[in-house]
């Protein structure tokens, strides 16, 4: 059994000029940076397109395909892929020219049974890749590398053709080396998790030649995902934060680290929480939920199991309670994270649903509770 991404590579490999692939897996963050890419790439003028697990279903890139092989001007020079471990259990054949496995947490454990399992699944991308772009503060991600060369990236000062971050004139910049690329607080994405995924896209699209200097220039106009992390307008002063794409313990791990920074010391961070958690240990949770969180509110068919974490949560029927408790708990000042670490097939159709109904109800009654 195979799957439509390795049709597309057999397919592809036998062209004459195959079209170049950049691959990217992982538990969190990889759609934000396979779309940083994508941006990056028509800022910069190279024909690239976005597909596997996100974007144009992968087949139909190959549909002006003639039979004498010719480079049609409307097909990509570069496929940039988004790879679930669904999709790597069927490739083989990819020949990237380089990938990367951003991070590892537990996820979907109700079909891959084992973390280890899932780690081996996802490391398979490493050795359908020239390069393999790593992080150096994942350990997990990169213990199987398999590739000619390797490009790392990571929160510490780098080495020498390795992507990081150093501390000039009191600001965090993105270093490529020695050599200064940006600060943080000039890039729209926040967090020291969106630090990482700038460095992860760069070092792919460095890995295929492009211009660094270009890339950099381009970074400030991606203003990441919607339901990741995004802001919903409301007029109480409160944050209100719809991150429903989070929906593994990781992800929502990584939002409140990257958010929790940014309150002052008076502002309350408020969590809602709970969904399918497909499997996973949430004790994870458990220290982050004690230091850094308010008020954990949750809801959803494993919502009582990461409540049992905290010894005050709040337990709810639905997303709209669960909004019209944090009204009457958040003050100006404050901030409301929807960021379930659970998928949302117990209770929506998928996380934009969720994602739209928490907006729809944060903005549905913006009055004093309290």
């Amino acid at each position: 059994m195979i799957g439509d991404v390795e049709l597309f590579c057999l397919v592809n490999n036998s062209r004459v000029t195959p079209m170049k692939m950049l691959a990217v897996t992982g538990s969190n963050g990889k759609s934000t940076v396979v779309s940083l890419l994508a941006y990056i790439a028509k800022a910069i003028g190279v024909n690239a397109a976005l597909a596997g697990n996100i974007g144009e279903p992968i087949l139909d890139l190959l549909q002006s395909e003639g039979v004498d092989d010719i480079q049609h001007s409307n097909q990509p020079e570069t496929i940039i892929v988004e790879l679930s471990s669904f999709q790597l259990e069927t490739l083989s054949s990819m020949q990237a020219i380089a990938a990367s496995m951003l991070n590892l947490s537990d996820d979907h454990l109700d079909r891959h049974k084992t973390l280890a399992n899932y780690q081996a699944i996802k490391q398979s991308i490493y050795s359908q890749a020239k390069i393999a772009v790593v992080s150096r503060e994942d350990q997990a991600s990169n213990t199987l590398v398999v590739a000619q060369d390797t490009i790392s990236f990571g929160l510490d000062k780098p080495d020498q053709g390795h992507f990081g971050l150093n501390v000039i004139d009191n600001k965090q910049v993105l270093m490529f080396g020695e050599q200064s690329l940006i600060s943080l607080d000039a890039l729209p994405l926040a967090g020291m998790h969106n630090a990482l995924n700038y460095m992860a896209a760069l070092a792919l699209g460095y890995s295929a030649g492009w211009s660094l200097s270009a890339m950099t220039e381009n970074l400030t106009g991606f203003v990441g995902l919607a339901h990741r992390c995004q802001r919903v307008i409301s007029t109480d002063d409160i944050q209100w934060i719809n991150d429903s794409k989070a929906t593994n313990v990781g992800a929502t791990l990584a939002a409140i680290t990257g958010l929790a920074p940014t309150l002052l010391a008076k502002d309350k961070l408020i969590l809602i929480a709970g969904g399918d958690g497909k499997g996973a240990d949430f004790t994870a949770l458990t220290t982050i939920l004690n230091c850094d969180v308010n008020q954990l509110i949750t809801l959803g068919k494993d919502g009582a199991e990461i409540a049992e974490l905290v010894s005050d949560a709040i337990q709810v029927n639905t997303l709209t309670e669960a909004v019209d408790q944090a009204k009457k708990i958040a003050e100006p000042g404050d901030m409301v994270l929807l960021s379930p670490a659970c998928a949302s097939i117990d209770m929506f159709k998928n996380y934009q649903v969720r994602g739209e109904q928490f907006i729809t109800a944060v903005q549905a009654k913006e009055v004093s509770c309290r």
